[in-house]
């Protein structure tokens, strides 16, 4: 499995800064395209010195994302992470907080903002994607939690905020 705040290409302008220095050194890829970028920076951090920063425009091809391999799949996961979306993007875009991938590259599980939708915090799996209790405003701290349990027919995903 591995797991990133990713997007890919041309949706529209946003700005997240991630509070995850501490964990860097486990990053094993950030990567960006056209005009997205991935810097780490001190100007908005929720503690600490320094905290990551992504962005990307409307510009195709832009994105920006940190991504880690977990190695072999797992059965139970937890992955945490503070998050602070700076700007909101356009009406059916959505700003990806974390994202969760088999193997072979196939998306999981990926918990995210929706755009323009009164700051809501959804989650989507399975084929559908469902509406959490739990709101982000912009310019505004959160700690996001998903927890994946994948164990036969125990299978269930929570999020929280």
């Amino acid at each position: 499995m591995s797991f990133g705040r990713s997007h890919r290409a041309g949706s529209d302008a946003r700005s997240a800064a991630v509070h995850s220095v501490r964990r860097a050194t486990r990053v094993a890829l950030a990567a960006t395209g056209a005009d997205g970028s991935a810097t780490v920076q001190s100007s908005t951090v929720k503690s600490g010195t320094y905290a990551g920063q992504l962005s990307e425009t409307a510009t195709t091809g832009s994105f920006a994302y940190a991504r880690r391999s977990l190695g072999t799949a797992r059965t139970d996961l937890r992955v945490s992470g503070d998050f602070d979306v700076l700007q909101e993007g356009a009406s059916g875009g959505n700003v990806p907080f974390i994202r969760l991938f088999d193997p072979a590259g196939t998306r999981l599980v990926s918990l995210y903002r929706q755009n323009q939708s009164g700051n809501k915090v959804q989650v989507g799996y399975g084929g559908g994607n469902f509406i959490t209790t739990g709101t982000l405003a912009l310019n505004t701290w959160g700690q996001l939690e998903l927890h994946v349990i994948t164990a036969g027919p125990n299978t269930s995903t929570v999020a929280g905020l």
